[in-house]
This record gives structure tokens, C-alpha cells and sequence, in this order.
């Protein structure tokens, strides 16, 4: 017996979904100062973040904010603002961040349930790669990795992706 499968799949249109979610995807700009033979440096770093709420929260990658000295987030609308870690998990690879004095009318989007997400699925991924802020990625789920990795005494899971990922883009969302 021989199995034939025929799968139909259309390119689908993501624009209208990137321009409700852009505004709620920021830049984190990062700088790290140490002394080195006596004297001051500064090291600067780049990353994204998502807006979780109306106050200002912004998760983020650990990696990103973890060693910064100083923490500038910039808008979509190329406002910036002073942020505060909150906490971080390095095992996790994740961030909390908060602006201070965020404007009003934030817009923000709602965490999801990463457990409820499947192989094969589409994502969309938002961040300044290479630096150019607001850059959109699309891809798909190629791998889960359930929470039973154990790093630094703490359980973390990991979704692989297909979706190009560069520097620039540690911390940003994955929407799916």
C-alpha cells in the first residue's frame, strides 16, 4: 500500500499582527563599567524586552540585564526611558525589568502559556538585531525541552526555533 500526502500550505500574512504587537516590543540598551589597571571602562550591550504591563514591567533575557551597571529601554516610538532590574534567573535566562516613570497609556501584550505550545507552530519573533530595531523574524516551534534541565540549582525549559535570532535579539518575545 502506498501513502501519498498532500499538504496545502499558504504563505500567511503577518503584518497586521507585527503592527499590534511591534509597540509593546522594546530596545534595552545596557552599560557595564569596571576598573581595569586603575582605570574606568564602560562596555555597552543590546538587546529587546516586552512590555507585560501598563506600569511598566518588561521581560527580558537575564543575560542581557544581568552584569549592566546602567539600563536605558527605548520605545517603539523612540522615547526612552531608565529601567531597574527587578530579578533575574540565569539558569532561566530571564528578567524583570521596570521603567521608571513609564508614560501612561502603555501598551503592553499578555504573557502566554508556553506549556500549551506545539511543534510546528508559527512565531513570530520581534527585536533590533544586529542593532535595527523593530526587525521581525518569523518561524516555527522545531523543538520543546521540558523543565528538567537543572542549572545552577534551578529548573528552566527551553523552546527551539528555526527563526533567525542575532545579536540584538536576546530578551525579545516569541509570539505565537
Amino acid at each position: 500500500m502506498t501513502l501519498i500526502l498532500c499538504s496545502y500550505v499558504n504563505a500567511q500574512d503577518v503584518s497586521t499582527l507585527f503592527e499590534q504587537l511591534d509597540p509593546t516590543v522594546v530596545t534595552i540598551e545596557v552599560t557595564e563599567y569596571k576598573i581595569k589597571n586603575q582605570k574606568l571602562s564602560a562596555s555597552e550591550g543590546l538587546g529587546s524586552g516586552v512590555i507585560i504591563s501598563s506600569d511598566g514591567l518588561i521581560l527580558t533575557a537575564a543575560h542581557v540585564v544581568e552584569s549592566a551597571n546602567e539600563v536605558l529601554v527605548k520605545l517603539q516610538n523612540e522615547t526612552s526611558f531608565g529601567a531597574d532590574v527587578l530579578s533575574s534567573s540565569s539558569a532561566a535566562d530571564v528578567a524583570l525589568i521596570k521603567l521608571r516613570n513609564p508614560p501612561k497609556n502603555l501598551m503592553f501584550a499578555k504573557p502566554g502559556n508556553s506549556d500549551t505550545a506545539k511543534i510546528g507552530e508559527q512565531i513570530l519573533i520581534i527585536g533590533a538585531p544586529l542593532g535595527l530595531e523593530h526587525s521581525l523574524s518569523v518561524g516555527y516551534i522545531s523543538r520543546k525541552m521540558k523543565k528538567n534541565m537543572i542549572t545552577n540549582g534551578e529548573m528552566a525549559g527551553f523552546i527551539q526555533t528555526d527563526a533567525s535570532i542575532n545579536h540584538g535579539n536576546s530578551g525579545g518575545p516569541m509570539f505565537i
